[in-house]
C-alpha cells in the first residue's frame, strides 16, 4: 500500500518513462510536491500525477531510451566483470598466503621455507604521542579505506569538533605504519598507512615493521588472519569486544624471506591497481549516465 504504480496513458515508450522519472530535472519537480514536515517525508497519489513532464515525439522516446539503455547495459556488464575479478583476487590472495601458490627467485630457485613468527617478532608498536603540528595534520582512519585526510570522510565528520583541537594530544603516525582499531579489528579495520606522516586518535593501535610493509598489510586483512584475531578478543558483550595490542602482538604468521615477500607484495599490488581501473572506469560510466539525464531531459 506504499507503492505507487504510475502507468502510462499516452502513447509514450516506457523506457523513456523510467528514464525521465529518475531525471534530476523531475527528481526536482518531485521535491516541490513533497510534504516536508512529515516523518518520513512522503508524498500523496495525487501530487505524483501532478507533477509535469516534457514528452518528444514517440521516435525520439525510442532514440533516447535505446541510447540509454545502451549506456545501463555497459554498466551492467562493467558490475559483472568486477564482480568476477574480485572474486579472482580473492581467491588467488588466499593461495599465496596459505603457500598453495610459492614464487621463485630470477634463477628460477625455490626460496626457503616459510618460517612461523610471532607478530612481537615482526611488528613494533609505535606509541608516541603529540599535537597537530604543519608536518604531522590530523588524519582519520575508516573501516574501508584505512588513513584519510578528514575532509574525505563521507560520514561522521567529527574530527572537526574535538574541542581545544590545537592542545589534544594525538598518536602519531608514518606512512607504511599498519594501523587498527582495537574494537573493530572483526569489522575489517586493519590497514596501512599509504597517506603520510600525521596524527590520528589515540583510540587506534599503530605498529612499524622491518619486512615488507605491502605484503605485511596483506596478511593481517586476510580474512583468515581476522577469523583467527577473533580468540584474543577481550569483554563481555560481543559489539564491545576489542583486540588489545599485547593480545594482538600474541598471534602468529608465517613468514617468507624478504625478496619473496617483496615479489608477493608488488603482484598483489598489481592485482589490486587492475581492480582499481575497473572501477574507476565503472564510475566513469555512472558520470557519464548522470550527465546524459541531466542534458536530455532540460
Amino acid at each position: 500500500v506504499s507503492l505507487a504504480l504510475i502507468r502510462k496513458k499516452a502513447e509514450i515508450n516506457s523506457y523513456f518513462l523510467n528514464y525521465y522519472i529518475n531525471s534530476p530535472i523531475f527528481k526536482h519537480e518531485l521535491h516541490k510536491k513533497i510534504i516536508h514536515v512529515a516523518f518520513p517525508k512522503k508524498i500523496n497519489l495525487g501530487d505524483i500525477g501532478s507533477c509535469y513532464i516534457k514528452i518528444p515525439i514517440l521516435t525520439e522516446q525510442e532514440k533516447i531510451a535505446s541510447f540509454l539503455t545502451s549506456i545501463d547495459n555497459l554498466i551492467s556488464t562493467q558490475e559483472s566483470n568486477i564482480s568476477i575479478l574480485e572474486t579472482y583476487n580473492r581467491g588467488l590472495k588466499m593461495d599465496i598466503l596459505s603457500q598453495k601458490i610459492r614464487f621463485k627467485d630470477d634463477s628460477g630457485n625455490q626460496y626457503p621455507d616459510w618460517e612461523k613468527a610471532k607478530l612481537d617478532e615482526v611488528f613494533i608498536e609505535r606509541n608516541t604521542t603529540q599535537t597537530i603540528t604543519s608536518d604531522a595534520p590530523l588524519l582519520s582512519f575508516t573501516i574501508e579505506d584505512g588513513v584519510i585526510n578528514p575532509k574525505d570522510k563521507k560520514t561522521n565528520k567529527r574530527d572537526f569538533l574535538i574541542k581545544d583541537i590545537d592542545n589534544k594530544k594525538f598518536s602519531l603516525t608514518e606512512y607504511n605504519d599498519i594501523i587498527y582499531n582495537p574494537a573493530n579489528l572483526k569489522f575489517g579495520a586493519i590497514h596501512r598507512n599509504k597517506l603520510g606522516r600525521g596524527v590520528v586518535s589515540p583510540i587506534y593501535a599503530i605498529f612499524y615493521t622491518k619486512e615488507n610493509p605491502v605484503f605485511m598489510e596483506y596478511v593481517v586483512t586476510n580474512p583468515i588472519f581476522i577469523k583467527k584475531s577473533l580468540k584474543y578478543l577481550e569483554g563481555t558483550v560481543i559489539k564491545l569486544m576489542t583486540l588489545k595490542p599485547k593480545d594482538f602482538l600474541l598471534m602468529d604468521i608465517y613468514l617468507p624471506c624478504l625478496e619473496e615477500q617483496e615479489k608477493i607484495a608488488n603482484f598483489l599490488t598489481s592485482l589490486d591497481n587492475v581492480l582499481q581501473e575497473e572501477k574507476n572506469y565503472l564510475e566513469y560510466l555512472k558520470t557519464i549516465k548522470k550527465g546524459l539525464l541531466q542534458q536530455m531531459f532540460v
